[in-house]
């Protein structure tokens, strides 16, 4: 027996199965576009489109392809990361190449922040990526922190960084789910 395909909805141009494929991107592009305080014909005008197609695709009423997944991201500046979960949810290829801290291609950029860190001594310095993970240190952070239980380091570092926009609840995290493990084998108190 054949199936026939679910037709498009009046007026659209778009069925539901396209509107699942678009994996949220209108939501998101929206919350983008507001917290940049840009509106649809600035965001348009930016991205080389109308402003009838941008309100199209926040709607859900129109599917975009990557290329203009990728102008509109471009134009509100998103981060790249969230430019490839994006085009990914839509089941479209990332289109920026994600590299981690020991790639060969970050080399330069690398020594330069060793040669910061090493500038430091006698000061501890760290490294901390986006999700707040410890990097790389200096040897004077390795001779504070020596013989210290993790936990202490953590809270150390998450009072440092609470200045930091979006680390708070990030750390304050991590520290409760170290004070639970040590909880668990007794450390606790040997913390305090």
């Amino acid at each position: 027996m054949t199936t026939q395909a679910e037709p498009a909805e009046a007026g659209t141009g778009t069925g539901p199965s396209d509107r699942a494929a678009q994996g949220g991107f209108g939501d998101a592009l929206r919350e983008w576009r507001v917290r940049r305080r840009v509106s649809q014909l600035e965001l348009a005008t930016r991205a080389g489109t109308t402003q009838r197609h941008v309100s199209f695709v926040e709607s859900g009423r129109s599917v975009p392809g990557r290329a203009m997944v990728v102008r509109l991201a471009e134009a509100l500046k998103v981060p790249l990361r969230e430019r490839n979960a994006r085009l990914l949810a839509m089941s479209y290829a990332p289109a920026y190449q994600e590299s981690h801290f020991g790639d060969p291609q970050l080399s330069a950029g690398r020594t330069a922040l060793e040669r910061v860190m090493e500038a430091h001594l006698p000061y501890p310095a760290v490294i901390i990526d986006r999700r707040g993970d410890l990097v790389s240190r200096n040897d004077a952070f390795d001779a504070l922190t020596e013989g210290v239980a993790n936990c202490w380091v953590m809270g150390v570092l998450y009072r440092a960084g609470r200045s930091v926009s979006g680390w708070s609840v990030r750390w304050e995290r991590r520290i409760l789910c170290r004070m639970r493990d040590l909880d668990r084998v007794g450390l606790v108190g040997q913390v305090d």
